[in-house]
């Protein structure tokens, strides 16, 4: 758990780092109820500041990079019937790389709590990878069909993660995440994100027999360590955005396993223009200023222009905490590190917004 350095007493900021030291808790200790973590927090974060939190900064999070690029007959290029992607090994393995090392990056710099306040904010977790394994066969499928789309299913994460020794990798060289490469064509739709609750986090377990908290079905496919730890299953015909946005949905579900109602209180509401409406922080699809329909201002519109009053940057769950003028220049100025008052906000696959809004939170949530 981070060391929290407080000058004064601030009840919303203490509820929101109560929940998300809760979330590491149930990660890698393993109490028998959330009760006593939050009364074990509410008795020792009684004092504390929100707007900088001080954090240990030397916590290191590992992962374990797998790639699957399955060949055609030429053995250079990659097999579009499997991948659906026509491609060259050299280009594609470079691109998988280019984007490993920007995911590093990004989520290390996601860490750096409300470091849009500060910009000597330090990340409160280092990302590294810890190995890199790459197979130039098919990923292997599993039986676990599709609920929505039957003809197509999971791949088979109990192989691929057996195979490579995972409790290993997860209970003795500290990887908590598994990024695995792969396609999502054919008869394979990967999981955005995957989770395997440790034995030492039993207590916590969600289903009979297992425990995963992941924006997956939820189905007992991978295999259990004494370590909980969560695999991203990435798509290599997409991008950083996409990327990024696999790690916002599993925040998500993990701020609802722990306290739907506060999630409630973080999202909404969102995309109001009444200038009397105090917008909250949004959702992984969709930033203050835009609301949960598709199209103009809806979802996946992080480049938009129109400005709302929330109080995201300064969140606290019963509200009170500053409200500014919110639009897209909120999150692409501290990303591009450039002002973008007469400047279009550019596609960018969300990922300015998505890197701000992992901001607005302490890391806990994001090991």
């Amino acid at each position: 758990m981070k060391k929290i350095i407080g000058t004064k007493n601030q009840t919303g900021a203490m509820h929101l780092l109560l929940l998300f030291s809760a979330l590491a808790i149930i990660a890698f200790l393993g109490f028998a109820s959330l009760a006593p973590v939050r009364n074990q927090m509410l008795s020792t974060l009684s004092h504390m500041s929100d707007s900088f939190a001080s954090y240990d900064t030397s916590s290191t999070s590992g992962v374990l990079v797998i790639k699957y690029f399955p060949l055609d007959g030429s053995g250079t290029n990659l097999d579009s019937g499997i991948t659906g992607i026509n491609q060259p090994l050299s280009q594609i393995r470079s691109y998988v790389d280019n984007l490993t090392t920007q995911g590093i990056t990004q989520m290390t710099n996601g860490t750096k709590f409300r470091g849009y306040k500060n910009n000597t904010s330090q990340p409160a977790i280092n990302y590294q990878v810890t190995a890199t394994k790459e197979y130039l066969i098919a990923l292997p499928v599993s039986n676990n069909a599709i609920p929505w789309n039957p003809s197509a299913f999971r791949p088979d994460y109990n192989q691929i993660l057996t195979k490579e020794n995972i409790c290993n990798y997860v209970d003795n060289q500290n990887v908590k995440q598994v990024w695995l490469w792969g396609y999502h064509h054919g008869n394979i739709e990967p999981a955005e994100s995957n989770m395997a609750m440790g034995t030492n986090s039993q207590s916590f377990w969600n289903h009979s027999g297992y425990g995963d908290v992941s924006n997956s079905e939820q189905t007992n496919d991978m295999p259990t360590c004494k370590k909980t730890y969560t695999l991203y299953n990435y798509n290599y015909g997409r991008g950083l955005g996409e990327m990024l946005e696999d790690h916002g949905h599993q925040i998500e579900a993990l701020f609802r396993f722990v306290d739907d109602p506060m999630w409630t209180q973080y999202q909404y509401p969102h995309g109001e223009t009444n200038p009397a409406v105090i917008n909250r922080c949004g959702w992984t699809h969709s930033p203050p200023n835009s609301g949960n329909w598709f199209g103009d201002r809806g979802q996946y519109d992080w480049f938009d222009k129109t400005i709302v009053k929330s109080d995201c940057e300064d969140w606290k769950p019963d509200g009170g905490g500053l409200a500014k003028d919110t639009n897209c220049n909120t999150w692409f100025e501290p990303f591009y590190s450039t002002s973008y008052t007469n400047k279009v906000c550019q596609e960018d696959g969300g990922v300015a917004f998505k890197v701000w809004w992992c901001k607005t939170f302490p890391a806990s949530l994001i090991i």
